[in-house]
């Protein structure tokens, strides 16, 4: 998925090594420059800091337009505007995140960004897959207390398929989309609830295709990134559907390779 990311922005991943529970990487961008960075410093946005620009009031609240907010302070430089004052020009809300984070990590409103994000990678998917994927809670996917769970897409029973849009607190970030810190109880049903949904989903044969949320990726980038996603998940998933063929699960097998033979349908066919 890294190596997915770092093409889609026109990079290359030229070594990756877990050290302790980070996993650390050297990357090199389109204009030549290598660096090293932790994963989650690039999921979170962050890039090449040889390509960053110079800041100005000027430049910054031109990124601010670009995002529909308006810069409520004069910016003078990221040492003596470490964090800065705007406002969603769609909802309204207020709020002053981190200079850092809303230039290079593109971060946006905390009310308005978590439904375009999502909204964002359903469309590609649906348009590369010429599929529905509405958002659902159906009554086959619950929770220990009993309560339905909801998946961004389903395209059942058009399709064997299933969508999460994966935010960084599925991956351990503590942060939501809306800024809000989980806490260890928190963080630790949002994990059991994804570890649920893989789970009854791959009993009933119908695969969920997982996509994360990278804040920096938009328009022909973030396309070629969901490809990217689509086309690993079309192999994964054939792997899975010969893994059911040597169980002896026939039927499950038969609704991953369907699986597969659609996810990989925009590039190739899948063989046997």
């Amino acid at each position: 998925m890294l190596d997915a990311f770092c093409r889609a922005k026109a990079g290359e991943l030229r070594w990756y090594a877990r050290v302790k529970h980070r996993l650390a990487l050297t990357v090199q961008c389109e204009n030549g420059h290598r660096f090293d960075m932790e994963s989650r410093r690039i999921w979170e946005g962050q890039w090449c800091r040889h390509c960053r620009r110079k800041l100005t009031d000027e430049t910054v609240g031109a990124f601010s337009l670009d995002r529909s907010c308006l810069l409520r302070r004069e910016f003078k430089s990221r040492s003596k505007t470490p964090k800065l004052d705007l406002q969603c020009m769609i909802c309204g809300t207020e709020w002053s995140p981190w200079t850092n984070n809303f230039v290079y990590a593109r971060s946006g409103c905390p009310r308005c960004s978590s439904s375009v994000a999502e909204r964002a990678i359903r469309d590609i998917v649906e348009n590369l897959l010429n599929l529905p994927f509405p958002r659902v809670r159906p009554d086959w996917i619950r929770n220990a207390a009993g309560n339905p769970l909801e998946l961004d897409g389903l395209a059942w029973p058009h399709a064997p398929l299933a969508l999460e849009v994966q935010g960084g607190h599925h991956e351990g970030d503590r942060s939501t989309w809306h800024g809000i810190q989980l806490t260890d109880e928190k963080l630790a049903t949002v994990c059991v609830h994804d570890d649920t949904k893989r789970k009854v989903c791959r009993e009933s044969g119908i695969y969920l295709l997982e996509i994360p949320v990278v804040k920096n990726l938009r328009d022909d980038r973030l396309r070629e990134f969901v490809a990217l996603c689509v086309w690993d998940a079309a192999q994964i998933c054939q792997d899975e559907a010969r893994a059911c063929y040597r169980e002896g699960n026939v039927d499950l097998g038969n609704s991953f390779f369907e699986a597969a033979r659609i996810l990989a349908s925009p590039f190739e066919t899948v063989s046997t």
